[in-house]
């Protein structure tokens, strides 16, 4: 299993369980990959020898993200979230914020929409934004969902600022 990490190498648990994956000079898999005992595969021979695709995926997986335009004014921010359905009231919000997604916990069950409003509902509260500004753009039938927000950003600030404020801000509104 493959994991970004900030440094220059990505952590790999079990190199023998890595899927071969398609690059552009040729089909490379567990075998081929340059690491050390300790599961490290440099970034750069991934850079060198992958194409672009793989390289988001395995690098750049963010759950905070600015994406410009997209028919709105300046762009608009996005959240990759994972929520979890039919919580104990007591434990609804945000439990966790990683580099990779957002676990969001409610108490609606999964069902007719339920879940999906609540999830609007809380991502609102943390952020102190209207509802209507919040939207699920993918997975409304699943666990693994793209939250839109729109309007978000001030004018005097940059989208990289905006970003590091959001994860601040959700940081910092996780439930124990």
């Amino acid at each position: 299993m493959v994991s970004a990490h900030s440094g220059a190498y990505l952590r790999v648990t079990n190199p023998r369980h890595l899927p071969p994956f398609r690059c552009v000079s040729k089909h490379f898999g567990p075998a081929d990959l340059p690491h050390s005992s300790r599961g490290l595969i440099d970034e750069k021979y991934v850079a060198r020898n992958c194409s672009l695709a793989i390289q988001q995926s395995k690098l750049m997986a963010t759950a905070v993200r600015f994406v410009k335009g997209k028919g709105t004014k300046g762009g608009l921010i996005q959240l990759l979230c994972h929520v979890k359905p039919g919580v104990s009231a007591d434990r609804e919000g945000i439990s966790a914020v990683t580099d990779h997604q957002i676990d969001v916990c409610v108490a609606a069950p999964a069902r007719d929409g339920e879940a999906n409003m609540a999830v609007r509902v809380v991502i609102a509260k943390a952020l102190k934004v209207p509802k209507t500004n919040i939207e699920i753009a993918k997975g409304t039938k699943g666990r693994e969902k793209t939250v839109n927000l729109y309007e978000i950003c001030p004018k005097d600030s940059t989208p990289d600022e905006e970003v590091e404020r959001i994860k601040i801000i959700l940081s910092e509104s996780v439930t124990s």
